[in-house]
């Protein structure tokens, strides 16, 4: 029955005659609570406790046999159990917890450094492998991986050797292309400067041939720059010597005026640039024209571009011959798209008197290095004159020209 409880029998007056307790009358409160219940169970609550009291008649005798137990001695062990239970619950949720960080520890941060050296390789790094020796999946994705990252960096590095070679061979043809269009630039008017120095010296005139020698030698120096950018001022100079040649060669049936932008006198341009075009002006302007002819030279400069205007009053061209010289000058461009050998550009057909080949030349030198839709138009009129525009880039930030 346990100490707190016990085990009672009454008489017919529900006098104790018989206690299993050695004081009974610790239960005193709960038997009086109990007089004449009905037989069965019972639940009494008093001040010290709570107990649950049995109780059954013997009618023979006019006894009550009651049992009170304490529901704190019936719960003890199941408390007992109860506390052990959640003690063991607790370690082995711990258990658990330590079994799991293993596992996370030996599978996932394999795992993990793997997804790490992606994201390296991602960022273009290239040089990282995975430094783990293991037999098992883990070590395979590992060993899969530095495979992959090592074929990677061995097709980037045949990849870059292999447009390094075609940038080259490009740049190359490019400069094959350009030497040979430079080299079909004839200038025509040395020879005949020749022989205006030698008629020149002949009757006396020192003065004038010593002037058209200096001016024929600047000239010819410019030409060992074609493949290099002069400054503008440079080409100016030029231009004013071969004009001054000229002017003095047709005796006053020839003026020009020269007037570029002062600020784009310092930035670079391709050598020889506009002197074909001037020139291509006096062959076939003043050579054709009785009276006065007039040359003039404009730049200008817009906000992407640079843009010269190369203006004379001579006799101008027809209608074919301007459309033979503009479907020559797109040719040349279909060429360019082609990307195929400069010497193509020999074979592109001109009239025998060479029309337009210096402006062709030009256009092309123009487009290998600065590409579309820089380079040279030509508008011209029977009678009235012809005009050509030359166009390359310009940038009005850093204030240089931008090169392809």
């Amino acid at each position: 029955m346990g100490i707190e409880g016990g085990l009672y029998i009454l008489d017919e007056s529900d006098r104790v005659i018989y206690s299993s307790s050695r004081d009974h009358r610790q239960h005193e409160a709960v038997l009086a609570r109990i007089s004449n219940p009905p037989t069965g169970r019972l639940t009494v609550q008093t001040e010290q406790s709570e107990y649950l009291v049995n109780r059954a008649e013997l009618p023979r005798f006019g006894w009550t046999i009651v049992a009170i137990h304490s529901f704190k001695e019936l719960n003890k062990d199941a408390s007992h159990t109860r506390d052990i239970a959640f003690l063991m619950a607790i370690i082995c949720s711990f258990l658990a917890i330590g079994v799991l960080y293993f596992f996370v520890k030996k599978v996932m941060n394999p795992l993990l450094s793997i997804v790490k050296l992606m994201k390296e390789v991602e960022r273009g790094n290239l040089d990282v492998r995975f430094p783990h020796q293991r037999s098992d999946e883990i070590g395979y994705l590992g060993t899969s991986f530095n495979a992959l990252v090592i074929k990677i960096s061995d097709m980037l590095s045949t990849n870059t050797l292999l447009v390094k070679e075609v940038y080259e061979a490009q740049l190359l043809q490019k400069e094959a292309q350009i030497r040979t269009l430079f080299n079909q630039i004839r200038p025509h008017f040395i020879f005949n400067t020749l022989n205006m120095i030698s008629l020149s010296m002949q009757s006396g005139k020192q003065e004038r041939a010593i002037d058209h020698i200096e001016k024929l030698s600047s000239i010819l120096r410019s030409m060992t720059d074609w493949d290099r950018e002069i400054p503008l001022q440079r080409e100016i100079e030029l231009l004013n010597a071969y004009l001054g040649i000229q002017s003095s060669r047709y005796e006053g049936r020839l003026e020009y005026k020269i007037s570029i932008d002062p600020q784009m006198r310092s930035y670079l341009v391709p050598a020889l640039l506009l002197q074909p075009a001037v020139e291509n002006a006096v062959i076939h302007g003043c050579e054709t024209k009785r009276g006065l002819t007039t040359i003039q030279v404009v730049g200008v400069i817009g906000k992407q571009a640079m843009t010269f205007h190369i203006l004379d009053d001579g006799q101008g061209m027809d209608s074919l011959t301007l459309k033979k010289l503009r479907d020559r000058i797109e040719q040349s461009a279909v060429i360019e798209q082609r990307s195929i050998h400069a010497s193509e550009i020999e074979h592109i057909p001109f009239n025998s008197n060479g029309t337009g080949i210096g402006l062709l030349n030009v256009h092309r030198r123009i487009q290998l290095r600065y590409g579309q839709p820089y380079g040279i138009e030509v508008d011209s009129q029977q009678g009235v004159g012809t005009q050509v525009t030359i166009t390359i880039p310009y940038n009005s930030n850093k204030g240089v020209i931008e090169h392809v």
